[in-house]
């Protein structure tokens, strides 16, 4: 064989390569794309319901070493799908919905260790719950303690974000049945209504696998 003939066998063996890994990828791109959308029609067809019926939340929230929520009622609820271009075509990029539950009253916490009273600040921030800081100092200016008050507001969010490259979708759960936060990788054909309707089933206080599914 002549070298160009290599050469021509190479490129044409290249090309080929090139072409299955377009392919690919084009598949991982649409069936995160199809699987998004799909869950969005159910979550909006969830939100539409819930706006009517505002259902009460069954849960109790502990609140560590401060107290706990429960009684909660339903205030608002909303879902949004983000969009995102590639290869000039328009695809699904990510699912935010959201429920917002008002407690019966506040919370208040005290702490005479800044350190302690940052470490709850930080955690409940992350988790999206709301407070207001008042800080004590005496005559000398030093700190005494710091008052927390934890406003009676509670979000409950599921993000679904679609790594396209990856062919996956990551789930992001936060204060579902408790105050936490749980992210797990999932594929596309489990991401759909019988996905979403555990994640309701959990949000409603019905039967269940959401520890499963969230791999607790």
């Amino acid at each position: 064989m002549s070298l160009l003939d290599d050469l021509k066998k190479q490129a044409q063996s290249r090309a080929v390569d090139d072409a299955q890994v377009r392919a690919e990828r084009e598949q991982r791109v649409t069936a995160v794309d199809e699987a998004l959308r799909r869950a969005f029609a159910w979550l909006y067809e969830l939100t539409e319901q819930l706006k009517v019926l505002r259902p009460d939340n069954p849960r109790r929230y502990l609140i560590w070493g401060v107290g706990e929520w429960q009684g909660l009622t339903f205030d608002k609820a909303a879902v949004d799908m983000r969009m995102t271009r590639i290869e000039a075509v328009d695809r699904a990029s990510s699912i935010e919905f959201a429920v917002i539950w008002h407690a019966p009253q506040p919370l208040m916490a005290s702490y005479t260790s800044q350190s302690e009273a940052g470490y709850l600040k930080d955690k409940l921030w992350q988790l999206g719950c709301r407070l207001e800081e008042k800080i004590i100092r005496n005559a000398e200016n030093r700190f005494v303690r710091a008052v927390l008050e934890i406003e009676p507001v509670l979000p409950t969010r599921w993000r679904f974000e679609g790594l396209h490259e990856e062919g996956q979708i990551r789930l992001t759960v936060r204060n579902l049945d408790e105050l936490r936060e749980d992210t797990v990788l999932i594929a596309p054909d489990a991401c759909g209504p019988a996905l979403c309707e555990e994640l309701a089933c959990a949000l409603l206080g019905k039967p269940n696998q959401v520890a499963a599914l969230l791999k607790r």
